[in-house]
């Protein structure tokens, strides 16, 4: 994808929009490496920063991040060559909000997996 494009803003914006309603539902959907053969890994990190934004938008808070792919025995087999992360948050819903219960928490994570899967280097 193009970097500093007005289109690649909008198609990480529309990347985005679709892998966190995924990651809302737990519903699977195509990986975007398999739509978009310009997609790369540095591509998901900006997708993150939008679904992180979005994410802050609605409540939620960044409580850390989840390094994956530490294990340098499996990087060839996922053509992936360096841990990756992803941000964890936390949302808190009120009983006027999205939960029956005061306060409930639900912890999150935007896992660069499900933006990558199928992803080829």
């Amino acid at each position: 994808m193009t970097n500093g494009n007005i289109n690649a803003l909008t198609e990480f914006q529309a990347i985005a929009t679709q892998a966190l309603a995924a990651l809302d539902t737990g519903g699977q959907i195509t990986p975007f490496s398999a739509r978009l053969s310009s997609f790369n890994l540095d591509d998901a990190y900006r997708v993150t920063a939008v679904i992180r934004q979005m994410r802050e938008t609605r409540g939620e808070m960044p409580v850390g991040r989840k390094i994956g792919f530490t294990n340098r025995k499996i990087w060839a087999e996922y053509n992936v060559y360096g841990p990756i992360w992803g941000y964890i948050t936390i949302a808190r819903y009120t009983t006027s909000s999205r939960s029956a219960k005061p306060f409930r928490s639900r912890v999150s994570l935007t896992n660069h997996s499900c933006i990558l899967s199928g992803f080829r280097g």
